[in-house]
C-alpha cells in the first residue's frame, strides 16, 4: 500500500469529520467520522445530503459563510446541528475558503461538543447553585489556597469582619482574621475549631470555624472555612457554668461544714479527755494531729474550688511523682500493681503539690474499690498532635495517665455525676476526692474522663498538655 492509501485510510477514521463542499452546501466529500457524527447510516447517503440541510438555525450558517468569505478561515464556530435521525448535537466547524478551477471550495473539520456542551451547562448549574448557595448563606464562607491567600470571600464573611471582598483578596486569611495568626496550626479537616478571630475595626470575638476537605478547583487546590459568631453561646455557657458552679459551692459548703462539725466535736473531745487524763497526753497529741490533717485537707479543697489556692507552677516530671505517690498509697495493701511507663521524660508545667493531690486522690480510689486486695493498672504514654485531635483533643502534645483498677465497677446512672462535689459512690466516701482530681485537671488545661463496666473495672484518664523547655 503506497503512503498516500495509507494516509487516505487514515483520515478516514481519525475522531473528527472532515469535509469539502460548496458555498450552495453540496457536499463533494467526507470521511466516515463525519457520518457518525451527523448519524447518517453510511457516507454515501451524507453525500446525498446538503450541508444547509443540518443547521438548526439557518442564520448560523449565513454568519459561518460570511466570516469565511471575509477571512479566508473559521476556526473552533459553534453551532446547533440537527442530525439525519433528528438529534441535535453541539458542534464546533472550523473551515478553509478557497477558489479551485474557477469554484469556491470549502473544506474543514466537524467536532461533536455535545458531551462537552454538556459538561459546560451542568459546570454552569453547579456555579450558580454555589454562588446563590454562598451569597445567601447566613455563615461567613471564604477559601484560600495552599498558600493560605484569600481567593474567595461571600457576603457574610463581609458582614461578620468588616472586609469588602477587595480589601481580602490574595491576603494571608490567619494574619488578616485571626487574633493569634500561629493558632491556625491546630486547625483540623472536618472538626468545628473554637478561636478568638478580629475584625477590620480591630475587635475580637470568639468564632467556630469548620475547615472542608481540600478540593481542586481550576487546577487551584482551595480549602473552604465556613464561620459563624458564638460570642453569644460562651457567654451562655460561661453564666451555666457560673450557677453551676455556685450551685456546687452550696452544696460543698453545706458538706464543708457537716465534715467541719464532725473534726470539730473530735477535736472538742480530744481536748476534753487530754484534761480529764493528762497521761495520755501523747496518744492524744497524735490523734490530734490526725485531725488536724484531715482538717486541712478540707480546708484546701474548699480553697482549690473557691479559686483562692494559687497554683504555683513548674516543670513536674509525671512518671517519677506518680510513682512515688503510688508507692505511698498502696503501702501495707495486698493489691499488684503493673505500672506502664516510658522511659522518656514526660514533662508538663503545672503545680506539684496539685498534680500529687490528683494522683493521690485516683489512688486512694482504686484501692479503696478495691478493698485492699486486688488488681490495678497504671499505664503512661505520650500522645501525640494527630492523635489528640482523634481523641477529640487540642491538636498538641500530650501525656496520657490511665489509672484503672479491676473492682466492683460503676453503675451507669452514676458515672454521669462522678466528678461532682459531695457524691460519692462509696458509703464511707466525702464525695470530694473526684472533685478535686476534676478541678486539678481543669486548672491545668487538661481533660479527665471514667469508663466503667459494673462487676469489671473502673478506669480513669487524664490527659495533660506536654511542656518542653522550647
Amino acid at each position: 500500500m503506497s503512503p498516500e492509501r495509507r494516509f487516505l485510510d487514515l483520515l478516514e477514521d481519525i475522531p473528527v469529520g472532515l469535509f469539502v463542499s460548496r458555498p450552495d452546501g453540496t457536499i463533494l466529500a467526507a470521511n466516515k467520522t463525519l457520518a457518525s457524527i451527523l448519524r447518517c447510516p453510511n457516507r454515501e447517503i451524507l453525500l446525498r445530503c446538503k450541508a444547509t440541510d443540518f443547521y438548526e438555525d439557518p442564520r448560523d450558517r449565513e454568519k459561518f459563510l460570511n466570516i469565511l468569505r471575509s477571512r479566508g478561515v473559521v476556526q473552533g464556530f459553534e453551532a446547533r446541528l440537527r442530525c439525519f435521525n433528528g438529534q441535535v448535537i453541539y458542534a464546533a466547524l472550523s473551515a478553509r475558503y478557497y477558489r479551485q478551477e474557477d469554484e469556491e471550495v470549502l473544506s474543514g473539520i466537524i467536532q461533536d461538543l455535545t458531551t462537552l456542551a454538556k459538561a459546560r451547562k451542568e459546570l454552569a448549574q453547579s456555579e450558580e447553585k454555589f454562588r446563590l448557595i454562598t451569597e445567601t448563606a447566613p455563615e461567613a464562607i471564604f477559601g484560600f489556597d495552599l498558600k493560605k491567600k484569600i481567593i474567595f470571600w461571600n457576603p457574610s464573611a463581609e458582614k461578620l469582619f468588616g472586609f469588602r471582598t477587595e480589601e481580602v483578596m490574595e491576603k494571608e486569611w490567619p494574619s488578616l482574621l485571626l487574633e493569634d495568626p500561629q493558632a491556625d496550626e491546630s486547625f483540623v479537616c472536618g472538626r468545628p475549631v473554637e478561636l478568638r478571630l478580629k475584625r477590620k475595626t480591630g475587635e475580637t470575638f470568639v468564632g467556630e470555624i469548620f475547615f472542608s476537605p481540600t478540593a481542586e478547583i481550576e487546577e487551584e487546590k482551595v480549602t473552604f472555612a465556613f464561620v459563624r459568631d458564638i460570642t453569644w453561646r460562651k457567654e451562655l455557657e460561661r453564666e451555666w457554668a457560673q450557677k453551676e458552679k455556685i450551685e456546687a459551692l452550696k452544696l460543698m459548703a453545706r458538706g464543708f461544714l457537716h465534715d467541719f462539725n464532725n473534726l470539730f466535736f473530735l477535736l472538742k473531745g480530744q481536748l476534753e479527755m487530754a484534761s480529764l487524763h493528762p497521761e495520755k497526753a501523747p496518744l492524744i497529741i497524735e490523734r490530734l494531729k490526725e485531725i488536724s490533717g484531715r482538717l486541712e485537707n478540707l480546708l484546701e479543697g474548699l480553697a482549690l474550688f473557691a479559686g483562692l489556692k494559687a497554683a504555683a507552677k513548674q516543670p513536674v516530671e509525671i512518671v517519677p511523682l506518680l510513682q512515688e505517690i503510688t508507692r505511698l498509697v498502696l503501702y501495707g495493701s495486698q493489691i499488684e500493681c503493673i505500672m506502664d511507663s516510658p522511659a522518656e521524660e514526660l514533662i508538663v508545667w503545672g503545680d506539684k503539690s496539685q498534680l500529687a493531690q490528683l494522683f493521690q486522690n485516683l489512688v486512694i480510689n482504686a484501692r479503696q474499690a478495691l478493698q485492699d486486695a486486688g488488681k490495678m493498672e497504671i499505664r503512661i504514654r505520650k500522645v501525640g498532635r494527630e492523635e489528640a485531635s482523634s481523641l477529640g483533643l487540642e491538636s498538641r502534645d500530650f501525656v496520657e495517665i490511665m489509672i484503672k483498677d479491676y473492682g466492683p465497677g460503676i453503675p451507669k446512672e452514676r458515672l454521669a455525676r462522678i466528678f461532682e462535689p459531695y457524691f460519692s459512690t462509696k458509703e464511707e466516701g466525702t464525695g470530694l476526692g473526684l472533685a478535686i482530681a476534676s478541678e486539678v485537671v481543669k486548672s491545668h488545661h487538661g481533660y479527665i474522663k471514667v469508663t466503667s463496666e459494673e462487676g469489671s473495672y473502673t478506669a480513669f484518664w487524664i490527659y495533660l498538655p506536654l511542656w518542653s523547655p522550647s
